[in-house]
């Protein structure tokens, strides 16, 4: 039991560090928002680029392969 548990802890914390929950949610500043495709987000680049008001479905892929963080 103890180590479900455990399991447990770390996939819900390796979630939140990826930015996306299986549900398809994604994560911002620790609270879960349902994101549109069509939806106006803002979102940094690892090399520092940041990109203001673009359609979620534009970035949607850099989002999830960790190429981007919403902002």
């Amino acid at each position: 039991m103890i180590e479900n548990a455990i399991k447990q802890k770390n996939k819900t914390q390796a979630t939140i560090s990826t930015g996306e929950a299986q549900s398809g949610r994604t994560i911002v500043n620790n609270r879960v928002d349902e994101i549109g495709r069509n939806d106006k987000v803002s979102v940094r680049y690892s090399d520092g680029k940041e990109v203001k008001d673009v359609k979620y479905k534009k970035v949607e892929n850099d989002v999830k392969s960790g190429k981007a963080v919403l902002i």
